[in-house]
């Protein structure tokens, strides 16, 4: 989405010279505490369409939590790319504010 991008674009802003990596989440994620329905799906379509809105701004996208090759909790997603590009490559964590909340649900955040 656009607000997605525009996430990037500060961040890109704030870390200059770093690459910008959006990682989608996997429906079952996001069901389990959006409102979202069930019925919606089609991850693939929206990881396509994800990479196709943030490539023009230099951007990656990665698929692992949509296709599973991780279990798509943070700390397991941050050490499958630690595998992926190296343990020296440095990473940070940058979110919207819809996910920002959860972090202080569940305790990452007091």
């Amino acid at each position: 989405t656009k607000a997605h991008v525009e996430i990037g674009q500060i961040a890109s802003k704030e870390l200059p010279g770093w690459q910008i990596l959006y990682i989608p989440a996997p429906d079952r994620f996001l069901t389990s505490w959006k409102s979202m329905e069930k019925k919606r799906s089609c991850r693939e379509k929206e990881t396509f369409a994800a990479r196709k809105a943030v490539k023009p701004h230099g951007f990656l996208c990665e698929d692992c939590e949509v296709f599973g090759k991780t279990s798509a909790r943070t700390y397991d997603t941050m050490q499958y790319l630690r595998d992926r590009y190296g343990q020296e490559t440095e990473l940070v964590y940058v979110c919207g504010t819809d996910n920002f909340s959860e972090l202080f649900k569940l305790g990452i955040i007091q």
